[in-house]
């Protein structure tokens, strides 16, 4: 009875074990891994992947849209990226003996992602604008759209977007509201 007490408090010892070190780490702060015990955010490269879905206005139907973006955190605060995405969008053309006819349209954008964070907690705020091309069949347009969200610090650096894009879509007489949950790293 003995020895099996001894072995389940060896392997109950061995669960606490680590084999990383916990000092100062080549990410420039105190905590080690490139995260700090708040979840602030560290200067240096940054990645997102995001998805989208949402909705338009006037003859805009909805949106769904991939993207990816990768830059530079400057602080906690600030950050600057380079933005890439891919949508497809349906528009509505008209009304006919008792249909709805839509037109399908892809778009590639293309452009700088700007955003602030409000605060270095684990659960944090941010404001963004993104601006650029968007292409769109065969028209080219400016991308211009406002984001607000949150940010919800994992461990090393890791993070999970959650937010609401509204800008104007492929032809500015229409506009769109997106629904954004994305990954950080």
């Amino acid at each position: 009875m003995k020895r099996i007490i001894l072995c389940v408090l060896v392997a109950l010892m061995t669960l606490s074990a680590s084999a990383q070190q916990w000092g100062p780490s080549a990410y420039g702060n105190k905590f080690g891994h490139g995260s700090s015990s708040d979840g602030a955010l560290s200067k240096g490269y940054r990645g997102m992947v995001e998805m989208a879905h949402g909705f338009g206005w006037g003859q805009f139907i909805y949106a769904f849209e991939y993207s990816t973006t990768h830059g530079y955190q400057f602080n906690p605060y600030l950050y600057l990226g380079g933005v890439v995405s891919l949508g497809r969008g349906e528009y509505n053309i008209g009304y006919y003996r008792g249909y709805y006819y839509t037109i399908p349209a892809l778009n590639f954008s293309i452009g700088s992602d700007f955003r602030v964070y409000m605060s270095k907690g684990r659960l944090t705020p941010f404001a963004g604008l993104q601006f650029g091309f968007d292409l769109c069949g065969d028209n080219a347009f400016i991308l211009l759209k406002g984001q607000l969200g949150l940010r919800y610090a994992l461990k090393n650096n890791w993070g999970l977007n959650f937010g609401v894009q509204v800008g104007p879509s492929c032809y500015f007489d229409y506009g769109e509201v997106l629904f954004k949950l994305g990954v950080e790293f």
